[in-house]
């Protein structure tokens, strides 16, 4: 009985072990950008599509997020963003955007979306 017991147990962990190898994996990931010095820390980076951003504004001033991706606008904040408060926007198409704060027309970052 014992034997037949961890036979089967063992069966049981090479169908699980199958199943989570052939099933798709949400890798879902999350970035935080901060705002800081009137600059975007990091000002450039690199991540797939399902990502989440999330901008959180560490500075003493005001700030907003503005996401172009050539002439479309992919993401905006609703509004400015006080000290500590944040904006988040999920990746959902590649390609090159270019982010920006609406207050400060000088800071500037580059997010590459990729596959």
């Amino acid at each position: 009985m014992t034997r037949v017991f961890v036979i089967s147990v063992l069966i049981g962990c090479a169908a699980l072990a199958a199943a989570s190898l052939s099933a798709p994996r949400a890798m879902a990931e999350s970035i935080t950008v901060s705002i800081e010095d009137l600059a975007f820390i990091p000002a450039q980076l690199r991540a797939p599509i399902g990502t989440t951003v999330v901008f959180v504004n560490r500075d003493h001033l005001p700030h907003s997020v503005v996401g172009m991706l050539g002439e479309k606008e992919k993401f905006h904040s609703d509004g400015q963003l006080d000290q500590d408060e944040s904006f988040a926007v999920t990746l959902d198409e590649p390609g090159l955007i270019e982010v920006s704060c609406g207050i400060h027309s000088r800071m500037r970052a580059r997010l590459t979306v990729t596959r």
